[in-house]
C-alpha cells in the first residue's frame, strides 16, 4: 500500500499573489502548478525548483537561465514566463504562461498513428521553436 504524501504548496499563496490550485506536473528539477493570479483571476503556470536543488548555486543558476531564456525567446509555440523569485522556504520558482490542452504525448498515445499532415503540422511548430530559440543562442536539452 502506498503512502500518499500530501503536497505542501497545494492551497497556498506564494508570495502573496499565486494560489496553488493543483500540481499539474513534474520532473527532474521541480513542480509545475496550476495557480491562479490572487488580484487577476488569471490562470498561470507555476514551476517550482526541489528544495534539494534550490540550495544548490548551481541548480538555481541553471533554473533562472531557463526563466530568463524562456521569457527572452518570444515566440508563440513558447510558453512565455512572465515572474520569478523564491518561496518562504527558499525554493526558486517561476511563473509562465498556463496553456490550456491535451498534452502531445497523451493524444500520441491515445491516437498513434496519428495521420500524416497532423505530424507534418505540430513538426513545423516545433521548429519553428527551436529555431527562435536557435537564434537566441539557446539549445533546448529536454523536448519531450
Amino acid at each position: 500500500m502506498a503512502i500518499e504524501v500530501k503536497d505542501f504548496y497545494l492551497n497556498t499563496l506564494l508570495d502573496s499573489r499565486y494560489r496553488i490550485v493543483k500540481k499539474i506536473g513534474e520532473g527532474g528539477m521541480g513542480n509545475v502548478y496550476l495557480a491562479e493570479h490572487a488580484v487577476l483571476k488569471k490562470k498561470v503556470a507555476v514551476k517550482i525548483l526541489h528544495l534539494g536543488l534550490s540550495s544548490r548555486k548551481d541548480a538555481v543558476e541553471r533554473f533562472r537561465r531557463e526563466a530568463v531564456a524562456a521569457s527572452n525567446i518570444g515566440q508563440e509555440n513558447i510558453v512565455d514566463v512572465t515572474d520569478f523569485g523564491s518561496t518562504e522556504q527558499g525554493n526558486a520558482y517561476f511563473v509562465m504562461e498556463y496553456v490550456e490542452g491535451t498534452a502531445l504525448s497523451d493524444i500520441v498515445k491515445k491516437e498513434a498513428p496519428l495521420p500524416l499532415h497532423y505530424v507534418v503540422a505540430i513538426t513545423a511548430q516545433i521548429c519553428q521553436a527551436l529555431f527562435s530559440a536557435h537564434s537566441k543562442g539557446i539549445i533546448h536539452r529536454d523536448l519531450k
